[in-house]
């Protein structure tokens, strides 16, 4: 028999532009280096897999966001 405990900590989604967190609303460089990380303490959980994510871009004055293909 074996013993299951249940995922108390929530995963860690991080981005950064240019290696600074932002906030809404800061401005940014026209091509900035853009990157997302996910982390958990679950080990058995796989998180290197880029089709667990979908990435969309909101460019300024649009109503509408744009898929980054990953």
């Amino acid at each position: 028999m074996f013993k299951v405990d249940k995922d108390i900590t929530n995963p860690l989604l991080d981005v950064t532009f240019d290696g600074i967190r932002i906030l809404n609303g800061d401005l940014v460089s026209a091509k900035p280096n853009v990157l997302i990380t996910l982390k958990d303490e679950n080990k058995f959980l796989a998180l290197n897999d880029t089709a667990a994510f979908t990435v969309y871009l909101k460019y300024p004055g649009q109503s509408t966001s744009k898929r980054i293909i990953l």
